[in-house]
């Protein structure tokens, strides 16, 4: 795990992908609906899940993002809350380039959009 661990929070999950998250990561993940303000409209039903960066939440991210879709770029959004209590909202787009990518690949631009270090990245890939 992380020297100092950074938290996540993965924005506007639909009710499977809440699922399948909590699927991979049981216990380690929060999943919590999305509250919107007042006078809003947005999705009826959007959930954030909340997670440790660690390699056991890349493999699970990674797996998700194989399942989201067959081919081409996936995209997702996350805020990020650092040791600092500084939260940045940022939009990640996985580059998936064939029907069934290696999961290293996809780990790999995983661990690079989160700027975790080397030896979270070969935990990560130890693991598939």
């Amino acid at each position: 795990m992380l020297e100092n661990p950074e938290t996540i929070r993965i924005l506007d999950l639909t009710k499977l992908d809440a699922h399948e998250l909590k699927e991979e990561l049981g216990e380690n993940i929060q999943i919590q609906p999305e509250q919107l303000p007042p006078n809003t409209f947005g999705e009826p039903l959007t959930f954030f899940a909340v997670l440790v960066l660690g390699p056991l939440t890349i493999k699970a991210i990674s797996l998700w993002l194989m399942k989201r879709r067959t081919k081409g770029n996936v995209r997702f959004t996350y805020e990020i809350m650092n040791k600092d209590g500084i939260i940045e909202r940022r939009t990640v787009e996985i580059i998936k380039t064939s029907s069934s990518p290696p999961k290293a690949e996809i780990i790999e631009q995983v661990c690079k959009e989160f700027k975790v270090d080397e030896s979270v990245i070969n935990a990560a890939m130890s693991l598939i």
